[in-house]
């Protein structure tokens, strides 16, 4: 459950927004909670500058000798905050909202390794705005489903050490500055053992569409190589391509159905965007180009992740079993991938590119 929380405004400008999560308990009626220590019940906020529990809307009385105004109960109530999936280094994070999206600001994210440094926005906790994740900005996560999925509000937080529980909470902004927060939750990180490479350093088989997307030594995220392409526009500031590898001819055998449902793909992906890239997609066809029933019935996709910023290497992880299969929307299964794990033929990448930019992918590979 979401609540609204109070921020204390000096000479006009708004200080520091703290939340602190309202529990749930059923009101005695006539009970008037004014002035107790939060955490409070329904119907009441928690006043952050006194830790005491307020009506929504009245004064706050900290701060004597100074102007304190509370902001008035916030209009985006965010809730069920929930780890959709981890792999090694990320957790792809789920919540839902309620309002109007035109009283929509912004999201934050706080990840940390305690529920304590967390809430508190402690040392050792990270904050992901817009900045970091551009679906942050979008109330709706993506102005599309993904994957076919309803709207839901997603980011995904990465940079995490392998084998680690974290905490995380979510905050929603509204335009006049209020806020409603999660509760905080946890998650953990997997440790995987196997390895299977589909690019490092040395090129990959088979062909590019385009041609010019090529094995480079442009700035690599890692070792001496990568590959790339250089994006051309024409006369538009970005425009839409898919650099894709077909019939690399990676032989994945070594995958076992009980590491299956940990098993994620990996790449690193760099590029300038033009716009918030809400439409970019990794893309694997699994065994050979004679698929029967037609490409798409072995074509997977993941729509979802996001630039960190312009030029920036961010490392991608998404598990095989949330791609899903081009011709009927499902989600990858053991049988899928072992009916073809001995010949992988082609990955393809999707975005919204900045013209003359380029786009780069490095250390692709699939880990379980």
């Amino acid at each position: 459950m979401g609540v609204a929380v109070t921020a204390r405004v000096r000479g006009g400008a708004i200080g520091a927004i703290g939340a602190t999560l309202a529990l749930a308990s059923c009101a005695v009626t006539g009970l008037d909670i004014t002035g107790k220590a939060c955490p409070c019940v329904d119907g009441y906020v928690c006043d952050v500058a006194t830790s005491t529990c307020i009506i929504p809307g009245t004064l706050s009385n900290a701060d004597a000798g100074g102007d304190v105004t509370p902001i008035p109960a916030a209009r985006i109530m965010v809730s069920k905050l929930r780890a959709a999936w981890t792999t090694a280094n990320s957790v792809h994070w789920r919540w839902d909202v309620a309002g109007d999206p035109a009283d929509f600001a912004r999201y934050e994210i706080v990840t940390g390794p305690t529920e304590a440094i967390v809430r508190g926005r402690a040392p050792g906790s990270r904050v992901w705005r817009p900045i970091d994740n551009s679906e942050l900005g979008n109330m709706r996560g993506l102005d599309r489903t993904l994957n076919g999925d309803p709207f839901d509000p997603f980011t995904t937080t990465d940079e995490h050490a392998e084998d680690t529980t974290l905490f995380a909470q979510v905050s929603a902004f509204d335009t006049a500055g209020a806020a409603t927060t999660t509760d905080v939750v946890e998650a953990k990180t997997t440790k995987p053992k196997g390895n299977i490479v589909i690019f490092s350093d040395g090129d990959m088989a088979g062909s590019s569409t385009p041609g010019a997307f090529s094995r480079s030594t442009d700035r690599p995220y890692r070792g001496t190589h990568c590959y790339a392409l250089k994006v051309g526009c024409g006369a538009e500031p970005s425009c839409y391509q898919k650099p894709e590898r077909s019939k690399i001819a990676v032989n994945a055998s070594a995958m076992t159905q009980g590491a299956f449902s940990d098993a994620f793909l990996e790449f690193a992906v760099a590029g300038d965007s033009a716009v918030p890239n809400f439409y970019s997609d990794v893309l694997l066809q699994l065994g050979n180009d004679t698929c029967s029933g037609g490409a798409n019935a072995c074509r997977y996709r993941w729509e979802g992740w996001t630039f960190s910023g312009p030029d920036r290497w961010r490392l991608v992880q998404v598990p095989l079993r949330v791609l899903r299969k081009l011709s009927d929307n499902k989600d990858m299964t053991w049988a899928d991938f072992e009916a073809a794990k001995e010949m992988l033929h082609a990955i393809a990448f999707r975005g919204t590119w900045a013209g003359n930019s380029t786009a780069r992918f490095d250390e692709i590979r699939i880990r379980f």
